[in-house]
C-alpha cells in the first residue's frame, strides 16, 4: 500500500500518518519512500529522536515525527512550516499531535491494529490530495 501511495504523490504533498505505537507508521513510510523511487529503504527508520530525516527519491522526502512534540506551538517553533517543503513530499508520523498545524490540502492515513499480523488502513484525501489518493484506494 505504501508503494502505491508513494507512486501518486507530487511535490508539495503532505501525508499525515495516524496510529498507535507499533501500528506500522514507519513500515508504511518505507513503502511510500519506495514508491517515490528510493531503491534501498533500509535507512528509513523512525525519526522520533531527530525529528526529521530527509530521503531521496524522484522527489525529496521529508520524514517527520511529532511524537515528542508538545503540540503545534513547538512544531512552529522548530520551523515546521519550512519542513513542509513544496519541492518534495512530507510524511508526518504521529500527525494527530499537531493536527491544527497540518495544511488543509493533505492525505491522511489512519492505521489500526486489527490482529497480531494485520492492519486496517483508512485513506482520506483533502484538497488536491483527494484526487490522487482515489487512484490508490
Amino acid at each position: 500500500m505504501g508503494r502505491r501511495i508513494g507512486s501518486v504523490l507530487q511535490a508539495g504533498d503532505v501525508v499525515a500518518l495516524i496510529g498507535t505505537l507499533g501500528s506500522g507508521k514507519t513500515r508504511l513510510t518505507k513503502g511510500i519512500v519506495s514508491g517515490l523511487g528510493m531503491n534501498r529503504t533500509d535507512s528509513v527508520t523512525s525519526p522520533t529522536f531527530v525529528y526529521l530525516k530527509v530521503h531521496r527519491g524522484r522527489l525529496p522526502i521529508y520524514h517527520l515525527d511529532a511524537y515528542r512534540l508538545s503540540g503545534e506551538d513547538e512544531f512552529f517553533q522548530l520551523g515546521g512550516w519550512e519542513m513542509l517543503g513544496e519541492d518534495g513530499v512530507s510524511v508526518i508520523e504521529w500527525a494527530e499531535r499537531i493536527a491544527a498545524a497540518l495544511p488543509a490540502d493533505r492525505i491522511e492515513v489512519s492505521i489500526d491494529i486489527s490482529g497480531p499480523d494485520s492492519r486496517e488502513l483508512r485513506l482520506l484525501g483533502y484538497g488536491s490530495g483527494a484526487v490522487r489518493i482515489e487512484a490508490v484506494a
